[in-house]
């Protein structure tokens, strides 16, 4: 029989919308619904059907609002940021060539339920959604299919989903109700009767031609006084199978999709993997260009550019000078070290300094960095290189699969044929090049000198960094290693203890099955599996049993075990004891750097085993840790771009900020500001600098709503600048699409002017955080290069960069004076600062002294 796939339109359209949250183009417009729709089209095509029609709701009233006017009267209205991507979901199914339907007057499932009726016999037909009014239509011919979940409804399937046989779902739905579509339904009848009934009695009629043989008074009587909303309820749920349709078969036969038109769209919308996988590069035959193309006559380029994969360490020098160009594989030293004195264009310039330094070969003086200057183009973009090559040029690397010598194997470049390595490799270093002319033109005036003055001069710092490495005390760690065990045991007893039976601490589902089952407690919150049992919920439910106490403490104390002690444990280089975290400076939006390997920027502050942590971060025999933090950056920042007179007036008489704020916030004097109204203070102060509302800023204080909006009514009656700083910058970036930082790194601000309020809120917190945090991005970094320039001064080495902290492992005797100097530098990085700079300065045997 032939294949017949019948999609329902709208129920995909949301499905997609929901599975898939967050995708955008480069201008900020969504494309998330487009995307997963799409992805179900071609998980479709993969079942190669014969026809294929897609069936919407033509978005007006039908015969079942003037049967009953309240019908589907609870629904929202469609987001605004899907309402958009409705048109292009549309146009990708033109592109297809797919027919489509809608009828005025009647709904998508009516259509469905004609088609049905009108070729079941002849063809075996997929209805491809998971809408349960449709479930009615399944028959021997007719399945349904969620490809979301990739589930298949039968007759059998059905039956055991609702648990009444496929002919009476019309009339179990008409006892149930749903309240999706606002169909009434009868009132007191759940699930559990609504099953009972129709396997004893077959169909409503039959119910009410035997409502006295019904047992139970009350059911009788609710199906009594129901009896109207059964009937009506069915009359709704039962689908139309005679729309006036003349259309044969072959009007739904499968075409060949318009290759242009999809084409067009995916470049618009920018779905690269799309691209790729339709072989939608046009420029691909032509992407080695004629040499006079790629390399001008310029000394300027003149120099090579290196191809390098992590795992070898020299694949590909492409030696670039005016018009000539040579591409070539060698694992000649000599021919290698030829680079050191040339102009060196690469990818990760960071990643090449190593492969460098383990060939014992000098790191050339002169150099660009291809992903760095794209981060600072667009820091929010993909940054490999294909996906640079694409958005820069909107070209494409050939993918190494192709070069594949054999299918479906891991991929081993060192297998790979001379032949093919040669063609991948000089494709890969003439996108390197192509990238490079084309971003070095885009990065104009701030970006340009961002790139050369701090970006580029950091590489090296951190290259540094990462080869000096972190001194560890393993035995402080092996330690606390076996204490946590000790005190996790104790734990996991205690939580048994006060469960009253074992279980497994970590599955959320017997979790759930402890607290909301067998204790009876509230359930806060619900997810898809069933009520959520994360922190937020467990913090809550604190005041209320102490089981959920104990198990937040269980979870902290777990997950230090596992990633901070048996993690760094892994990590240390016993020859040198040693670990060597990876700093990455092209993964934040903000511009600040992120770490890996370990993260050594999550190690919690202020708690008994993060300090303990701490202490196992150790300065070797002879040496000290120096550590020098800015003192509340980002609250000076704050007052400089504002120019409030309050907060510079505060920073200039070296007044603590957090209890000024503490003060206004609760209209006192600065004498009577206790500790906990100072944490209210500075809770504040951060809340506002991250644009938390009153929601958010209740929870944190666990105040009231109302309380905490009268806290941020209160700052801003107070600190009127800070007022007047936000509603401005959130006006530049919906004018200008960015927000910028104190040396001119940009945001593209995605969303500032969605139609949908949560985007547009989230793009507004984001414009008015981002210059405040990346200007402290800025700033320590360009603390990072001046204290770098004294480091060999005093034997000094720069070990870790933790946020707004930096930490030094300094010789015993020079520690004190090297502070002294590095603290002079940092306060004096900036000078152009309207809230001087302060930082806090620590020295001691281990970063928990130093701190």
């Amino acid at each position: 029989m032939k294949k017949f796939f019948i999609i329902d339109g709208n129920s995909y359209i949301y499905r997609a919308y929901h599975a898939i949250r967050g995708l955008k183009n480069r201008d900020g417009f969504p494309t998330n619904a487009v995307y997963g729709f799409i992805s179900m089209l071609m998980k479709i095509f993969q079942e190669k059907p014969d026809y294929i029609v897609v069936v919407f709701d033509a978005a007006k009233k039908t015969f079942r609002n003037d049967i009953y006017p309240e019908y589907k009267a609870n629904r929202p209205p469609m987001p605004d940021d899907l309402v958009v991507q409705i048109p292009y979901i549309k146009k990708a199914v033109n592109a297809f060539n797919i027919p489509v339907l809608e009828e005025e007057g009647f709904e998508a499932d009516d259509i469905i339920a004609t088609l049905i009726n009108k070729f079941k016999k002849d063809s075996m037909i997929t209805v491809v959604s998971s809408d349960k009014d449709l479930m009615q239509l399944i028959d021997d011919n007719v399945i349904m299919w969620d490809t979301l979940k990739d589930v298949k409804f039968t007759n059998n399937n059905v039956h055991e989903k609702f648990g009444v046989p496929k002919e009476n779902i019309i009339d179990y739905l008409a006892l149930v109700g749903d309240k999706s579509d606002n169909i009434p339904g009868v009132k007191g009848v759940g699930n559990k009767t609504a099953t009972a009934l129709i396997n004893r009695f077959g169909s409503i009629e039959n119910i009410y031609d035997n409502l006295e043989k019904i047992e139970k008074e009350r059911l009788k009587k609710l199906l009594s006084e129901g009896k109207e909303s059964a009937f009506l309820s069915k009359k709704l749920i039962k689908l139309k199978e005679d729309l006036n349709y003349d259309f044969e078969e072959n009007f739904f036969k499968l075409k060949d999709f318009d290759k242009n038109k999809l084409k067009e769209l995916f470049k618009e919308l920018e779905f690269s993997s799309l691209m790729k996988k339709f072989d939608f590069d046009e420029q691909r035959e032509n992407y080695l260009y004629e040499i006079t193309d790629i390399f001008p006559n310029d000394e300027k380029v003149s120099g090579i550019v290196l191809s390098y994969k992590e795992g070898f360490f020299h694949e590909s020098v492409g030696s670039f000078t005016g018009n000539g160009k040579d591409i070539f594989i060698t694992n000649n030293i000599n021919e290698i070290k030829a680079v050191s004195n040339k102009y060196l264009i690469n990818f990760s310039a960071k990643d090449t300094m190593k492969v460098f330094q383990k060939l014992d070969i000098k790191f050339p003086e002169k150099f660009e960095d291809v992903q760095l200057m794209f981060y600072l183009f667009d820091p929010e973009l993909k940054n490999n290189l294909e996906n640079i090559a694409y958005t820069i040029d909107k070209k494409f690397i050939k993918p190494i699969e192709e070069y594949k010598e054999k299918k479906n194997v891991k991929i081993n470049f060192g297998k790979l044929s001379e032949k093919n390595k040669k063609i991948f490799l000089a494709e890969r270093t003439c996108a390197i090049f192509s990238c490079f002319k084309k971003i070095n033109e885009k990065l104009k005036d701030k970006l340009s000198d961002l790139y050369e003055k701090v970006e580029k001069p950091v590489v090296k710092i951190l290259n540094c960094m990462e080869t000096h490495g972190i001194f560890i005390d393993t035995e402080i760690l092996e330690k606390l290693n076996k204490e946590l065990t000790i005190d996790l045991e104790k734990l996991t007893d205690d939580i048994y203890k006060i469960a009253g039976r074992e279980f497994n601490i970590n599955s959320p589902k017997q979790l759930r099955e402890i607290l909301f089952e067998e204790l009876q407690l509230e359930v806060v919150k619900k997810t898809k599996t069933g009520a959520s049992t994360d922190n937020e919920v467990l913090e809550y439910l604190s005041g209320k049993h102490p089981l959920p106490f104990f198990i937040l403490d269980y979870r902290e104390k777990a997950k230090l075990k596992s990633t901070y002690l048996e993690g760094l444990l892994k990590l240390i280089d016993r020859k040198t004891s040693r670990i060597y975290p990876v700093f990455q400076q092209t993964v934040t939006a903000t511009g600040r750097l992120s770490c890996t390997n370990p993260n050594i920027q999550n190690i919690p502050i202020r708690t008994e085993y993060g300090n303990k942590i701490r202490k196992a971060f150790a300065a070797p025999e002879g040496f000290k840790l120096v550590a020098l933090d800015y003192s509340q950056i980002e609250l000076r920042l704050m007052a400089h771009f504002s120019e409030d007179k309050e907060l510079l007036k505060a920073f200039e008489n070296d007044i603590d900020v957090h209890t000024l704020t503490a003060s206004k916030i609760y209209n006192t004097n600065i004498e009577s500001v206790d500790e906990q109204m100072r944490r209210d203070g500075k809770t504040v102060n951060f809340a506002i600098i991250y644009g938390i509302s009153p929601f958010g800023l209740g929870k944190s204080l666990k105040v009231t709503r109302e309380k905490a909006k009268t806290f941020i009514e209160n700052y801003f009656k107070e600190y009127t600048g800070v007022k007047n700083f936000m509603e401005n910058i959130v006006k530049f970036a919906k004018e200008k699409g960015f927000v910028e930082t104190l040396l001119g790194r940009i945001r593209y601000i995605k969303g500032i002017n969605n139609r949908n309020h949560q985007e547009r809120e989230f793009a507004k917190r984001t414009a008015i955080n981002t210059p405040i945090q990346g200007s402290a991005a800025d700033i320590i970094k360009l603390a990072m290069i001046e204290t770098s320039k004294i480091l060999p001064d005093y034997k000094a080495h720069m070990i870790m960069q933790i946020h707004d902290e930096l930490i030094f492992e300094v010789p015993e005797n020079l520690s004190e004076k090297f502070a002294l100097k590095a603290k002079e530098i940092m306060e004096n990085v900036y000078p152009g600062l309207k809230a001087p700079l302060k930082v806090d300065v620590g020295i001691g045997a281990n970063w928990y002294e130093a701190h």
